[in-house]
């Protein structure tokens, strides 16, 4: 039985190290998900508290790639999330009347918990106030590398209180890190600044704002683009697709072909241990008088404001827009995370088949009644013999008969029953006196 746990655990081992790779597995299957998120109350895509802020979102390709809440400047007194509602333009029926989640990360908001001047921005002293999401530590796309291709597409709309000093050039899907020399993440797509504001700044009704892609490949070679011909209203709901084969890359925008780049498609790490990010604009922020911190990952300047439906990573180049998000039925893939529960009871169930051991002491309990039976049994008996002795009278009875034994000779045939009838009479009685006289005297 050892041999076959030892066996089986073996087994079970490797099977959970190799779902939770992410190798160039994603160029040997093509469109391979890496990642998928679903930003929709529904309970199979998070866990958490939105009343909160505390939410988890789970990775639906069963990678392990978890988004998790994180907090920026004072972003701890906000309540940053909400729900609102889901993708509902009419040429993404598809889409249609699901939730979606609410980055709320506005001026007015940071402005209620730290004084903002405009006349700062946040090199010069103004705070960043808010939440965002990242992956967790030791998600294995954390070490994706591009190796192979891929692609992400992002589906969002921005919210009316976008502002152009405190919300531009945020990104809505990045990796973390900037980039020496370059003042950029390795891999962003994210919006341009807004025209047709307000008075204020902010986006309202009338503003529209163009998409970006920024990529450092490997050798530290940098691709800013801005497409500022392809304007966005705030509240239209729009879907964002950069794919790449390694050599080029497709930019697409609610299905319609944008732009190729031609650029090696290998991802920058800046770190290995610096994982992906939702709603996040970041710089270096080297040298800067900021009340920010400069993290390890770069400094955040911009937080995103508006809402995000749905992001997904794919390994490969995806030939054109009808595999993607934009034309795929609404529909969950099922988790594959839910295996690590399976695996985790097998090994539970070697302690339970060991349970029937602990069942010995209780079968021994019988025997510990044994001694408290004899005990009585020897107290009856000592009983017994105090009675034996008190009947021993009947040998006085037996000496004042022996005075008849010459009548006895006359009638020899006769005298035995005459005699055994008077003695037995005569023990009777003694007996009976004695039995009364041992009663009175207890």
């Amino acid at each position: 039985m050892k041999l076959r746990n030892i066996l089986i655990s073996a087994l079970l081992a490797v099977s959970a190290a190799a779902a939770s790779a992410i190798p160039a597995f994603a160029a040997e299957e093509t469109n391979a998900v890496l990642a998928h998120w679903k930003f929709q109350d529904n309970p199979a895509y998070y866990t958490g508290d939105i009343a909160k802020d505390e939410l988890t979102f789970i990775d639906l390709s069963g990678n392990g790639n978890d988004l998790v809440t994180a907090v920026e400047g004072n972003g701890d007194e906000l309540y940053v999330f909400e729900w609102d509602e889901g993708v509902n333009n009419a040429d993404l029926t598809a889409k249609a009347d699901k939730t979606a989640l609410l980055f709320n990360n506005s001026l007015e908001q940071a402005q209620s918990v730290d004084p903002y001047d405009p006349s700062e921005n946040t090199y010069t002293g103004a705070y960043t106030s808010g939440k965002y999401l990242e992956t967790k530590s030791g998600a294995p796309l954390n070490s994706f590398n591009g190796e192979g291709g891929w692609t992400v597409e992002v589906y969002f709309k921005l919210s009316p209180d976008f502002n152009i000093n405190y919300n531009r050039y945020t990104g809505i899907f990045s990796r973390q890190g900037v980039v020496d020399g370059q003042n950029e993440p390795p891999l962003t797509l994210a919006v341009t600044e807004p025209s047709g504001t307000n008075s204020d700044g902010y986006m309202g009704s009338d503003g529209v704002i163009g998409i970006q892609y920024v990529h450092v490949d490997e050798f530290m070679t940098k691709n800013n683009n801005e497409f500022e011909n392809n304007t966005i209203p705030a509240g239209e709901w729009k879907h964002f697709m950069v794919t790449c084969d390694g050599t080029m890359t497709d930019i697409y925008l609610d299905g319609e072909y944008i732009s190729t780049l031609t650029e090696d498609g290998s991802i920058f790490q800046v770190d290995e241990a610096f994982g992906w990010e939702v709603g996040v604009g970041r710089k270096a922020g080297t040298g800067e008088t900021t009340k920010n911190t400069i993290h390890p990952e770069g400094l955040i300047r911009r937080l995103f404001c508006g809402t995000i439906s749905e992001i997904r990573v794919s390994a490969g180049y995806m030939d054109g827009p009808e595999a993607s998000l934009l034309f795929a039925p609404d529909v969950a893939p099922e988790p594959v995370v839910t295996e690590e529960p399976v695996v985790e009871e097998t090994v539970v169930e070697e302690p339970v088949a060991e349970e029937p051991a602990v069942e010995e002491p209780v079968a021994e309990e019988p025997a510990v009644e044994e001694p408290v039976v004899e005990e009585f049994v020897v107290e009856e008996v000592v009983v017994e013999e105090v009675v034996v002795e008190e009947v021993v009278v009947e040998e006085v009875v037996v000496e004042e008969v022996v005075v008849e034994e010459p009548a006895a000779e006359e009638t020899a045939e006769e005298a035995p029953q005459t005699f055994d009838a008077a003695v037995i009479a005569a023990a009777a009685a003694v007996i009976s006196a004695a039995g009364y006289a041992l009663t009175k005297k207890r």
